[in-house]
């Protein structure tokens, strides 16, 4: 798998480190699929401005593959990884589970639990805590704060029964998804981690301890390294 951007790569991926979409990179990794990965500074609307070129709307993660116009490029960081669990783990199903399997409907649930319901809050309490702290605004940063660990309650009763996995006695998306969501929680200037229950941590440990997560972390970094504004002429 290489971060160099060539055009011959079957699938390409427009990352910043730390962000959302390494949820993609993780599940790439997971499947062994090949890819490119272009990883900007954050945030790339700012920082890579020809970014917006590729995506108009500048946001990240985006994804397209070979032979799928740029315009349809995908930019759901919790869709990307079901799509290709669909496409490409529907036979072995390594990380991810059947439409008939008796959890499929908790499995789609997490992938969209982690986004809407435990990622939205924390952007909020990043923004008005961290970085745009000099508005004033920490009051609603830490009214959202409180919302988001409310919200662990449906994890935590989860993993009460003492599983490893979310779903199907294994390691799936829905793990790769909502680790992430945890693991923010610990970055950037955020200081929540040390607010989730006992069950949670170990969640949290267990995945983050996984060799394709720390490979991810150590690809992002050697990709934002050999990044450079005139990468998209390339493209």
């Amino acid at each position: 798998m290489a971060s160099a951007v060539k055009h011959a790569a079957q699938r390409t991926l427009f990352h910043s480190d730390g962000a959302r979409s390494l949820r993609v990179l993780w599940t790439l990794k997971e499947l062994g699929l090949d890819y490119r990965l272009v990883t900007m500074p954050f945030p790339p609307r700012a920082r890579a401005k020809d970014f917006k070129n590729v995506n108009p709307i500048g946001t990240i993660p985006f994804f397209v593959e070979k032979g799928a116009p740029w315009n349809q490029g995908m930019t759901e960081s919790s869709a990307i990884p079901l799509y290709l669990a669909e496409k490409y783990d529907s036979e072995a199903r390594s990380i991810s589970v059947p439409k008939d399997h008796p959890e499929y409907g908790a499995f789609v649930n997490w992938l969209f639990y982690s986004e809407a319901t435990i990622l939205f809050p924390q952007t909020l309490v990043l923004r008005y805590t961290v970085f745009e702290k000099k508005r004033g605004l920490e009051q609603v940063g830490e009214d959202y704060r409180k919302w988001y660990l409310a919200r662990l309650r449906l994890l935590e009763d989860t993993l009460s029964d003492g599983r490893s996995f979310l779903v199907g006695d294994k390691f799936t998306i829905a793990d790769i998804c909502v680790t992430y969501a945890l693991w923010l929680s610990g970055q950037r200037g955020l200081d929540m981690v040390h607010d989730f229950p006992p069950v949670i941590h170990e969640y949290l440990e267990r995945h983050t301890s996984r060799p394709s997560f720390r490979e991810c972390l150590e690809e992002e970094q050697k990709s934002l390294a050999a990044f450079t504004p005139d990468i998209f002429a390339s493209l």
